[in-house]
């Protein structure tokens, strides 16, 4: 979906784009190491403004997907919310060279340049879909996971393994916890 400049009228444009579940599927396709699914479509309501030649692209919305927990594997569904505000320059007004050193603000972070006389708002929604995206799926603060010794869900059983075994490399830093915690402030 492309947007022309006219379109954008003094107290802006909104534009809903519906984003359907095989076009949300190919956006999310060959994500790694989690990868995500889409569970339906959504709607994408997003608004621009036009201030002189820059262009003020925000949307709030939510898209429905599907998942593996990072902790314990299981499937779960989940509303990933998309919120961004997006400036929009004229190609022309990007810098032809940058200078060795660059510090970046705030406000260069979120702004982007449009080619000719076009918004592309499916290029901006693309990449503001995947910057949502968590990236460690977790199906709940409380997920425990599974045990590292058997494998066992531990959110719905328990298990009698051992976990307290350290590696021995690490050793020396168990030590140092257990005696800073008595007291002892040696390094």
């Amino acid at each position: 979906m492309q947007v022309h400049l006219n379109e954008i009228g003094p107290d802006g444009k909104l534009v809903v784009r519906a984003l359907e579940q095989a076009w949300l599927e190919e956006l999310l396709q060959g994500g790694e190491p989690y990868p995500y699914h889409a569970v339906r479509g959504a709607e994408a309501p997003v608004h621009l403004r036009k201030m002189g030649l820059e262009v003020l692209v925000e949307a709030d919305f939510r898209v429905p997907l599907e998942s593996a927990c990072s902790a314990c594997l299981k499937e779960y569904q989940l509303e990933v919310p998309v919120a961004f505000r997006v400036s929009l320059q004229p190609a022309s007004a990007r810098p032809r060279a940058l200078p060795a050193q660059l510090e970046l603000t705030g406000a260069d972070v979120d702004a982007d340049f449009y080619e000719e006389e076009f918004i592309q708002v499916d290029d901006i929604l693309r990449e503001q879909i995947l910057l949502a995206l968590p990236m460690v799926p977790r199906c709940g603060d409380d997920c425990r996971g599974l045990c590292p010794v058997c494998g066992i869900d531990l959110n719905t059983e328990s298990c009698g393994c051992s976990t307290g075994e350290v590696d021995p490399r690490w050793s020396l830093l168990v030590s140092m916890k257990a005696s800073s915690s008595k007291g002892d402030e040696r390094p």
